[in-house]
């Protein structure tokens, strides 16, 4: 599966991976995303990209490694478990 929603451009950020139509990198959403930082708070800190971005972030490099991440994994997963301890709120 592709996520056409995460690109490389040479030309934008100088070819890093970016959210399409965007200048918001995605190792910056999930670097805040591994240290805990609230999904709904990147929403408002980023508000080009959507919860759809961020799930695409999340599942980008799982597909690389060879595994599979989908929603159910945001709200039941290792990354909800992750979130949990690392901040003691329930993934949003």
């Amino acid at each position: 599966m592709e996520y056409p929603r995460i690109i490389s451009d040479p030309n934008i950020c100088g070819g890093a991976p970016v959210f399409k139509g965007t200048r918001v990198l995605l190792r910056t959403i999930l670097a805040s995303l591994a240290e805990g930082d609230d999904p709904q708070e990147l929403l408002k800190d980023f508000p080009t990209i959507t919860m759809d971005d961020i799930r695409a972030a999340i599942a980008q490099p799982n597909r690389k490694r060879g595994l599979r991440c989908s929603g159910d994994d945001l709200e039941h997963g290792t990354l909800a478990g992750h979130f949990k301890s690392r901040t003691g709120k329930k993934w949003p």
